[in-house]
Order: structure tokens, then C-alpha cells, then sequence
């Protein structure tokens, strides 16, 4: 985990770091009075940008994961009352380009795929702490699920995941 540890540090995640807990109203959690339900109220992904393959049939990467699909999933991903930072977005997607690279200076594959596994549970819990919404849950458990297939899956979510960091406005 050293690198994929390392990668976290320098996108500011500090697991050891507790929010306080017992103060504020009791239907906000660790006492976040004035925090905005992020929660995503049950609003999930739109079907078309649930991809089943990021590349076209003569095995170039797809022309929808640069343009169509990232405009959709940054809009999504920043509807109101549940938008999610593009700051809390990117941290996510410096996890999986660490992953790329790790992949790309010769480590195996198979040694990569429990650095992505691990985002798994992490984004839950931003969940859970309100930080993302249901919807990128969904993004990032999807496409983990296509990336651990292959190697060529892993650039390809890495390619769709910096798309949307580019068309994702912090406000």
C-alpha cells in the first residue's frame, strides 16, 4: 500500500483524522449543523453513462468518454442539493492515475488491482460522511469493476475519470 498510501496523503486524506462526535442536532452526523445532505437521495446514474466497454469495435478508446459521458456525469455528479466538489472528485481520481502509473512502470497488473478495490469502501464512506453523492458511488463502482478486467480497461477508466475531472467546475 506505500504508494497507493502516499497517493491519498498528497490529495489531503487523513484516515486518522476524526470529525468530532455528540454535539449538534442528533439527525446530523459527528455534529455538522449547517453540513448539506449530500446524501443523493436515491438518484443514481443515467443508463448511457454505465459503459459495458471503453473502446469501439476496432479497439480504440471511444470517442463517447472524452466528450458526451464526462459533460453528463460532471453535471450529475454537481445537481443540486447533492453536488459533489470537484476538490473531493479529484482526490479520487489521483488514486487511480497512481494506480495507471504504478501499472505503467512495470508492476503487474494483478499486484494493481486491490489499490482500486480499495476505493471502494473509501468512496462509501465519503458517502456516509456526505462528502459524494450516490452517484459517483455508482461511478466508481462500476468502473472499478470494468477496470480490474484489463489493463486496457484501467486507461480507459483512467481516460474517462480525467475527462470528468475537466469538465467538473468547483463552486
Amino acid at each position: 500500500m506505500g504508494e497507493m498510501g502516499e497517493a491519498f496523503r498528497k490529495a489531503g486524506y487523513n484516515p486518522r483524522r476524526r470529525p468530532e462526535r455528540g454535539r449538534g442536532r442528533p439527525d446530523r452526523p459527528h455534529g455538522r449543523q449547517d453540513a448539506p445532505d449530500r446524501s443523493g437521495g436515491g438518484r443514481g446514474l443515467p443508463r448511457d453513462c454505465l459503459l459495458d466497454s471503453y473502446y469501439n469495435e476496432h479497439g480504440q478508446l471511444r470517442r463517447e468518454i472524452f466528450v458526451e459521458i464526462p459533460e453528463k456525469l460532471a453535471a450529475t455528479f454537481q445537481q443540486h442539493p447533492d453536488p459533489v466538489k470537484a476538490s473531493a472528485m479529484r482526490k479520487f481520481y489521483e488514486c487511480v492515475r497512481t494506480v495507471r502509473e504504478m501499472l505503467i512502470q512495470e508492476k503487474s497488473f494483478e499486484a494493481c488491482k486491490p489499490d482500486l478495490y480499495r476505493l471502494k469502501p473509501l468512496v462509501r464512506r465519503q458517502k456516509e460522511r456526505r462528502v459524494v453523492s450516490e452517484a459517483f458511488v455508482q461511478f466508481i463502482d462500476h468502473n472499478i469493476d470494468l477496470a480490474v478486467q484489463s489493463p486496457e480497461n484501467l486507461k480507459g477508466f483512467h481516460r474517462l475519470f480525467e475527462s470528468v475531472i475537466c469538465y467538473s467546475k468547483e463552486k
